[in-house]
């Protein structure tokens, strides 16, 4: 039998923490939870069903598979799949009751009059995924089963750059152009969310800041870590 020389400890009590913290940012918006990679590696089904709990109703993962894996296992929530379509039959996401964020023109015409709820990702300026804000027209935002549209700030943790802010301006012309209520809007990750208030609209996705990841000081004096790595002293020489 091999034995572990070292093992992650997990503090459920501080991921719960942590993401009550950014509930707490605004009572009134949707706190959804990014679980890709498997929760960051410390596991998406666990993960879930500790954050179900305590009033997530909206969870991010990457791939159309990890998607229908939680499906299998949890049937409530709101499962939104970044990636797209990734060439995979439409009717996939029927049969698991999976959110597709759609990032191009040809997802969407596959996914147009299916009767399928879907999200919008828009690039103000990550230049990674997305829609080019001058793609987007009237059959693509007012279509009834477009459920979310989101963006994605490319240096949420750093506060004092103003290129937060254009793509903050770039965002809130998009919401007027889409001129819809009870679509949901989304902009802010972890960092994000406490750039301002401005920046929270009605649903925030914080990921890695709910496992106690962070890349500057201003999150961390709000957030507490969750992991531990502990490992045997193999040999002390003198």
């Amino acid at each position: 039998m091999i034995s572990e020389t070292a093992i992650i400890e997990i503090s459920v009590n501080r991921l719960i923490y942590n993401y009550k913290f950014f509930q707490k940012l605004n009572k009134k918006i949707a706190t959804a939870a990014t679980i890709k990679a498997n929760a960051y590696g410390l596991g998406d089904k666990e993960v879930f069903k500790i954050l179900y709990k305590n009033g997530c109703r909206n969870f991010f993962v990457a791939t159309v598979r990890e998607g229908i894996e939680l499906r299998y296992k949890y049937k409530k929530g709101n499962i939104y799949i970044l990636n797209g379509i990734e060439n995979n039959k439409i009717n996939i996401f029927k049969t698991h009751n999976l959110i597709p964020i759609i990032n191009n023109l040809e997802e969407a015409r596959l996914i147009i009059n299916k009767k399928i709820y879907y999200g919008l990702h828009i690039d103000t300026g990550i230049n990674r995924l997305g829609f080019n804000i001058n793609e987007i027209n009237n059959i693509i935002i007012k279509n009834d089963y477009l459920k979310l549209v989101m963006s994605h700030l490319a240096s949420s943790d750093d506060y004092k750059n103003n290129y937060n802010h254009l793509q903050n301006k770039k965002f809130k012309y998009l919401i007027k152009k889409i001129n819809r209520k009870r679509v949901i809007y989304t902009l802010s990750n972890s960092h994000g969310s406490l750039i301002s208030k401005d920046f929270l609209f009605n649903m925030i996705r914080p990921g890695i800041g709910i496992y106690g990841g962070h890349n500057n000081s201003k999150i961390k004096k709000y957030i507490k870590p969750v992991i531990k790595l502990k490992a045997k002293i193999l040999q002390i020489k003198k």
